[in-house]
């Protein structure tokens, strides 16, 4: 008996998944998951919690710059599987990369249910994206974030849908759950606020008070923890941030999800929002010519109106919230690669009126076919593109920007081999380069001495005299990399009220030992 085509489909599924899951594992299959420093606050956070110390990173500073509940994560996961925090980050990432390709394929099979095409073009995207599998091949909470986005965004379909309120419920905890995980997930906050209007939009005052309660209710405990938690110790809410610059942020974001789809040579050719420019007048085009109105309804349907909303909030965030001097790069789009499945479904919306209204004029199978043909050209872009890194990074160790610490140079080094067979147990750590020490060392690091004014030989004197202070004596791991950060007392400098002895040098690092006189 001939299988159905949802089975069909989901047959096609996992085997998509299981061959995403196996790129991630390639990509890291050298020397583990890409570490940034990012990551070492996550790990070490999670490290300090199994061993008592509490929601410390690897300064023995309190948490704020992130929520704690991924470093809570895989603290559980490493007391219950008794490995490694490091070797739970890996592998969490790998199985969240392949349920995303899942739950992106029922999310739109389920959303174009008489245009599954759309579903196999979709979760092959998510499958093929460079960036979408860097990310996943790092230690970071984008991909888990991700997923918990697409249970929220179904979630709330389901409710718009059937009326049910425990899917009402459902996305409120998952909002509450994702703000734990990034504090992006504000942008859900606000989204199932306009869900519920949307909701009860034939009574104005219902609309308005169901928006009230939803946001109150799922914003009270990340700002809860902000207050209460983060505000104590630095004087923010949800951690220091650099300013965002929103006209750089657009210019910026349009090239990094171009990107995605585009290759860069034309991209730099045609230029960024040239192209962006070409790209929406032709999309608008398209829907125009095969009825506006339509396209309207289509987008206003229950199923739709959760991602659409969703969309534009974190457009908006991405455009007015986020740092632009921190996420720059072309390749830094790990905030920008959470509106992709978001950016999927509306593409398959404007594909499903194209093709229907080609289907009235032409045959279907002449339709599909050239649609098969296109995707089918298409997809040698990002598969090019990924397997130039994932062959890389199985040569190397993880080569995508993210990584700037579980590189071979660094963790295969000679002053690695030397640090861990220090015996600093009693002695205090200090670096200019924390995340790298401790990711090496895996103990608390203490920043050495900064120094801020111009005078820094009396600056040093006033404040740090007697440093490091009785007890507290130990080595100085002083990372070259790090040396252009002028804001920490060299170990010359250091030397003017401490006495400090080299034990170790090379290309990459000296050791000192340090002891106050």
């Amino acid at each position: 008996m001939p299988l159905k085509p949802k089975a069909v489909f989901l047959v096609y599924l996992s085997a998509l998944s299981l061959v995403g899951m196996g790129v991630v594992y390639a990509a890291t299959s050298r020397m583990g998951p890409g570490v940034s420093t990012d990551s070492a606050m996550i790990l070490s956070t999670a490290e300090n919690v199994l061993q008592g110390r509490g929601l410390v990173d690897y300064t023995g500073t309190e948490l704020t710059q992130f929520p704690p509940l991924y470093s809570l994560i895989l603290a559980l996961g490493s007391l219950l599987f008794r490995q490694d925090v490091f070797v739970v980050g890996w592998i969490l990432n790998v199985v969240v990369f392949g349920a995303l390709i899942w739950c992106t394929g029922l999310y739109l099979y389920d959303t174009f249910r008489d245009e599954p095409l759309f579903a196999y073009f979709g979760s092959f995207v998510v499958m093929s994206s460079t960036s979408l599998i860097q990310i996943s091949a790092n230690i970071a909470s984008d991909p888990l974030f991700m997923l918990m986005l697409l249970f929220f965004l179904m979630s709330a379909a389901t409710y718009l849908r059937s009326g049910k309120s425990e899917f009402a419920v459902m996305a409120g905890v998952l909002t509450v759950v994702a703000c734990f995980q990034r504090y992006a997930g504000l942008a859900l906050v606000i989204t199932g606020s306009l869900v519920a209007a949307y909701a009860h939009r034939t009574n104005r005052a219902r609309a308005l008070a169901s928006a009230l309660i939803f946001g109150a209710l799922t914003a009270a405990p990340i700002f809860g923890w902000g207050y209460l938690h983060n505000a104590p110790v630095n004087g923010t809410v949800f951690g220091g941030r650099l300013p965002a610059v929103p006209s750089l942020n657009f210019a910026t974001g349009a090239e990094k999800i171009l990107y995605w789809f585009v290759p860069f040579r034309i991209i730099s050719v045609v230029g960024p929002l040239n192209l962006l420019a070409g790209i929406v007048l032709v999309l608008l085009l398209a829907i125009l010519t095969t009825g506006g109105t339509r396209f309207l309804r289509t987008i206003s349907q229950p199923r739709l109106v959760p991602n659409v909303a969703f969309l534009l909030v974190y457009l908006a965030v991405l455009i007015f919230d986020i740092s632009y001097y921190e996420l720059k790069g072309i390749n830094t789009d790990r905030v920008h690669i959470i509106a992709l499945p978001s950016l999927l479904v509306l593409m398959s919306a404007i594909g499903f009126q194209v093709i229907d209204a080609a289907r009235s004029r032409v045959s279907s199978r002449l339709v599909y076919g050239l649609a098969i043909l296109l995707f089918a050209l298409w997809a040698s872009y990002p598969i090019s593109k990924s397997n130039e890194y994932v062959v890389a990074s199985m040569a190397r160790g993880d080569v995508s920007s993210y990584n700037s610490i579980n590189k071979g140079s660094i963790q295969r080094s000679a002053l690695a081999e030397y640090l861990r067979g220090l015996d600093h147990r009693g002695s205090t750590v200090y670096s200019n380069g924390c995340d790298t020490t401790w990711f090496m060392l895996r103990t608390l690091v203490v920043p050495v001495p900064t120094l801020g004014s111009s005078d820094r030989a009396a600056e040093l004197q006033q404040r740090y005299a007697g440093w490091p202070g009785p007890g507290t004596e130990g080595y100085v791991v002083w990372i070259n990399a790090e040396a252009h950060k002028t804001n920490y007392a060299t170990p010359a400098e250091l030397g003017a009220i401490a006495d400090v002895s080299q034990l170790y040098a090379d290309e990459d690092a000296t050791v000192y030992y340090v002891k106050s006189r």
